[in-house]
């Protein structure tokens, strides 16, 4: 609750001190803010779920999952870009505070996410006895880019690398995009997000799964 609190403080009260035109640098400050607080809040739900701050990305093979970053790492985004995004139009008095036009294409980045994060346990479990698992508390951030299987668990999974590197990529374009509007714009809306990336996005995921199933 503290946490939650902290993050309605950051977004609200200066809005509440400072005059709106002068208010431009507070509204960066505070989404970077409301980030920071939203990963202390999924770290501490790791420590008490698994003994470990990087819990929420451990499966139940006590490995450390792409899928499971991935998708934390899109509703960390968005979540956040949410709350900044509205507070700030409804501190400055915009119309329609909460018409933020987001994209139907970030709905799709979160479907993509949330279908590889669904997807991978169910195909690991069609033959578990050739799939790698870790002792408790023996993940490692090294699982994320390496095999699932006993046969190549200590070698580096390149569609693993390849998906990785794309979400990394395609998230900090669109945290820049964000950022901007957030510091130019009067009224505050989520920018639109090439369809390019999100087929980028999808075929990754896609071929991520494909391997995984092989």
């Amino acid at each position: 609750m503290l946490i939650v609190a902290a993050i309605l403080l950051v977004n609200i009260a200066p809005g509440l001190v400072i005059p709106p035109h002068t208010l431009v640098g507070w509204r960066l400050a505070s989404w970077f803010a409301t980030i920071v607080l939203f990963l202390v809040a999924l770290t501490i739900i790791g420590e008490r779920m698994a003994a470990d701050w990087r819990g929420v990305l451990v499966d139940k093979r006590n490995v450390m999952s792409l899928s499971r970053l991935q998708l934390v790492i899109w509703t960390t985004i968005v979540v956040t870009g949410i709350l900044t995004c509205g507070v700030v139009n409804v501190v400055t008095g915009a119309t329609d505070p909460l018409m933020l036009n987001i994209p139907p294409e970030i709905w799709a980045v979160l479907g993509i996410s949330g279908t590889s994060f669904v997807a991978t346990p169910l195909i690991l479990d069609r033959d578990p006895s050739t799939v790698s698992t870790n002792d408790e508390q023996q993940w490692a951030w090294a699982d994320i880019f390496c095999g699932d299987k006993i046969d190549n668990d200590d070698k580096v999974d390149l569609s693993k690398v390849q998906q990785f590197f794309f979400t990394v990529i395609i998230v900090a374009i669109y945290m820049m995009k964000l950022g901007s509007n957030l510091v130019m714009g009067d009224k505050v809306e989520f920018p639109q997000i090439d369809p390019g990336f999100v087929a980028l996005l999808g075929i990754s995921n896609a071929t991520y799964l494909i391997h995984k199933a092989s």
